[in-house]
């Protein structure tokens, strides 16, 4: 069995996101593991706007997602 090197842990928005990242953190202790931590989010949607409201929400979201991600 190969030894544990890195550890990637989801990092929610709620208050139990301290669970995983304690867990992460013992494991990566134990194993002398780098840790890292992602918190992934669902891009955003317009779909209840009017068709041409919709390309520049579309637009203006796609900015965003981008701009999380970076």
């Amino acid at each position: 069995m190969s030894p544990i090197r890195r550890i990637l842990v989801h990092v929610g928005a709620a208050d139990t996101a301290h669970g995983p990242l304690r867990v992460a953190a013992a494991l990566g202790s134990a194993h002398d593991a780098e840790i890292a931590a992602i918190h992934a989010v669902e891009p955003a949607s317009a779909a209840y706007l009017t068709p041409e409201v919709s390309a520049l929400a579309i637009e203006a979201a796609s900015r965003v997602d981008r701009a999380r991600r970076d």
